[in-house]
């Protein structure tokens, strides 16, 4: 695992806010990208931007309300290092700000977040390799496959072979975004590829959730496969509606 990339006496760049970075850049030129149709590069950049801002505070403030046993005692760790993102709290703080703007701006709603969406997905894919790369804990449980792997030098260690979650999340949000992104002129009406984007976001998040070490909270099933139930079911719904 490398926690940071680069260190130099009191200057440190960790591997997850680079990652994150850059993740956050290939996000926003995706989204400019597809909203050239109803965005200047200029709105379509920082609406980008400032939902991506709005995004990573709602991730935070979710786990410091709901997760963390000191809450705002310690928003940040290591001097540079963010630590604790909820994706289901930036999902839904961007959610209501992207809502607002266009309500302000008198753009479709729907349009937007057709357009958002699979930026969403890239972004959510390659902010997961940020949580492989520094061992960060979101790991899941622990196997004797050959699926295994350790974290021994990770933000949070473990010595015990685990499965690597954060890459079974990362390439099937990159896979299926990518294939989204090729598709985009048969994606781009009403809210077709944002449809497809809960669907996978839903399903994959569902699914690892079984070998990922989150507490069960209802009928064996994670808060996260809770949430993660709705979001597919919307996906399937708002699909078969499209087609009906």
């Amino acid at each position: 695992m490398i926690v940071y990339f680069l260190e130099l006496g009191p200057i440190k760049i960790p591997s997850f806010g680079l990652l994150i970075a850059l993740s956050v850049l290939g996000a926003v030129s995706l989204f400019k990208k597809l909203s050239l149709d109803i965005l200047s590069p200029q709105d379509s950049e920082k609406l980008a931007f400032y939902a991506i801002f709005v995004g990573i505070l709602g991730a935070k403030l979710w786990f410091e309300v709901f997760y963390s046993d000191t809450p705002f005692q310690n928003f940040f760790s290591n001097g540079y290092q963010i630590s604790g993102l909820v994706f289901y709290g930036g999902f839904l703080a961007g959610l209501v700000f992207l809502t607002f703007w266009c309500w302000a701006r008198k753009i479709s709603l729907v349009s937007c977040l057709n357009r958002a969406s699979i930026p969403l997905l890239f972004g959510y894919g390659f902010g997961r390799l940020a949580c492989q790369v520094s061992g960060d804990g979101d790991y899941g449980i622990e196997t004797d496959s050959f699926l295994g792997m350790p974290y021994p030098t990770g933000v949070v260690p473990t010595l015990s072979p685990v499965f690597p979650t954060p890459i079974f999340e990362s390439f099937v949000c990159l896979t299926v975004s990518l294939a989204l992104a090729k598709r985009w002129p048969t994606l781009k009406e009403k809210f077709r590829a944002g449809s497809w984007t809960l669907i996978a976001l839903g399903l994959e998040r569902f699914l690892v959730e079984f070998v990922r070490r989150n507490p069960k909270i209802a009928s064996g099933f994670s808060e996260a496969q809770i949430i993660s139930l709705l979001i597919l079911l919307t996906g399937l719904f708002l699909t078969l509606k499209e087609k009906s």
